[in-house]
């Protein structure tokens, strides 16, 4: 799996929901639709990468080009954001070391 929506969908949806709308229930999980916090590329690698709160460290499940794809996804007009510049794998690469 290589695209974002596609990787979103398997990974990311259950606790974000299909829009990325967010819930509420055996933990919070915020809403990534007009998250301003996605604005901020490096915050999004480090919360994918090491987790917070009821989310878990995705570093060893996802490799840098799957974390890129649906941060990238996540951060786009599917979500109704449009943040730049879009998140390369060496930008997860190097959060990583």
């Amino acid at each position: 799996m290589r695209r974002g929506d596609e990787i979103y969908a398997v990974v990311c949806a259950g606790c974000h929901l299909p829009h990325g709308e967010g819930a509420i229930g055996a933990g919070r999980y915020p809403s990534l639709a007009g998250s301003t916090k996605l604005e901020h590329g490096a915050y999004a690698i480090d919360i994918v990468l090491s987790g917070k709160g009821a989310m878990p460290p995705f570093k060893e499940l996802l490799d840098d080009a799957q974390i890129a794809a649906v941060l990238n996804y996540a951060r786009g007009a599917a979500f109704g954001n449009a943040f730049s510049p879009i998140i390369m794998e060496v930008d997860v690469r190097r959060a990583r070391h």
